[in-house]
């Protein structure tokens, strides 16, 4: 095999799907992106960990057709060293391959294309478009409460529920409820109105939201038997859906509520952050003590101590309802408070023991933020 790429739009694809490899596995070829060189000029270079994985299609100089696999990690260093211009990847006798652009050449070994595992099916019979910003804004918005690794397999996603041009996106660690809901111009793949959902796994997110960027142009998803398809431009982003079903959240969500205040969300965000350098260890990411919270006629009291120091901060408030004193951790409401855009916030409470409700008082036209958080037992 011998191929000639332009540098740039090597690089541009190597990055991505170095991030779908699998690292020091004991299959080298998942290790690999395989490419494909095709008589044609086409090459087609992918990735696949057996979790997600990508496919990009280049144009390139194919003076010998082939397919080889080699390491991504190598091949993405090899590509940032090289000078602009042309780059040529030749695979020769034994595997021996070579990488070389002007008068710098690098030696390594591939694997041959068969040994890469089999992409599933990259199509699916229902689908939709939408503007790759818009959905990266909705996973940045949501996507904070997806917990790490909980022994609930539903929750290590961020569930998606489409209904007509409504979009909305769900996540829950079992302490909070990050809920995101827009209604978007959505191009319809299909002959009836799109009604479907499925859950994006924790794992594949970073990669998704990088790939997708901000751009307004459209990415057409589509849902396979067993995997949720992303395409954009020249490139295939796949990945497995978590396959049980996401848990019943909307009856953790109260109907009502006995306390409502309004609070500037910027200045709480402010006080919060103050806070946090109290309640937690930043450097450890370790919570060393709750952040108690009075709501009195119309003032928020803020105070938290631990083994650092002390904190304590005022701020004005409207509220509607009996005073109350309850219990957070910090970050979560730095979380809440950040991602719905901070202008004026409503609070609505229950009790010291309940959640709370974390909403935009004037949210954008068709959009909708609303974050519940579990409160922290206080001692007295």
């Amino acid at each position: 095999m011998k191929v000639v790429f332009d540098r740039d739009d090597l690089e541009a694809a190597v990055t991505p799907l170095t991030g779908v490899t699998s690292k020091n596995n004991t299959i080298a070829a998942i290790e690999g992106i395989q490419i494909k060189a095709e008589e044609t000029g086409i090459c087609l270079l992918s990735g696949y960990d057996m979790e997600k994985g990508m496919r990009v299609t280049l144009n390139a100089e194919v003076e010998t057709p082939g397919c080889y696999i080699i390491n991504a990690v190598k091949l993405s260093q090899i590509i940032k060293t090289m000078p602009d211009g042309k780059i040529t990847i030749e695979v020769g006798a034994r595997n021996v391959t070579k990488i070389y652009s002007g008068k710098s050449e690098f030696q390594l070994m591939a694997l041959d294309g068969e040994d890469f595992p089999n992409l599933p099916e990259l199509d699916g019979e229902q689908g939709f478009g939408i503007k790759r910003g818009e959905f990266t804004q909705m996973i940045k918005k949501s996507d904070f409460a997806v917990p790490d690794n909980d022994p609930r397999a539903e929750l290590n996603g961020l569930h998606v529920e489409i209904e007509g041009s409504r979009i909305r996106m769900v996540s829950s660690d079992r302490n909070r409820i990050a809920l995101v809901e827009r209604v978007c111009e959505l191009e319809n793949y299909g002959s009836e109105e799109i009604n479907t959902s499925f859950t994006i796994p924790a794992k594949t997110l970073p990669e998704l939201s990088r790939l997708l960027g901000s751009s307004d142009s459209i990415v057409s998803i589509r849902l396979g038997r067993k995997h949720i398809i992303f395409t954009c431009d020249n490139t295939v982003f796949f990945t497995r859906v978590l396959d049980k079903e996401f848990i019943e959240y909307s009856r953790f969500i109260p109907s009502s509520y006995a306390i409502n205040l309004r609070i500037d969300g910027a200045r709480l965000l402010q006080s919060l952050e103050r806070a946090l350098l109290i309640t937690e260890n930043i450097e450890k990411g370790e919570t060393k003590s709750p952040l108690r919270c009075n709501f009195t006629d119309d003032k928020l009291i803020i105070t938290t101590a631990s083994s650092t120091g002390r904190f304590y901060d005022e701020i004005d408030i409207e509220k509607e309802g009996e005073d109350i004193e309850i219990g957070f951790n910090c970050r979560y409401l730095i979380e809440a408070i950040r991602a719905c855009d901070p202008g004026e916030l409503l609070l609505s409470l229950n009790s010291p023991l309940m959640s709370m409700v974390v909403r935009a008082v004037q949210p954008e036209e068709n959009r909708k933020y609303l974050y519940l958080i579990l409160p922290t037992r206080l001692k007295s």
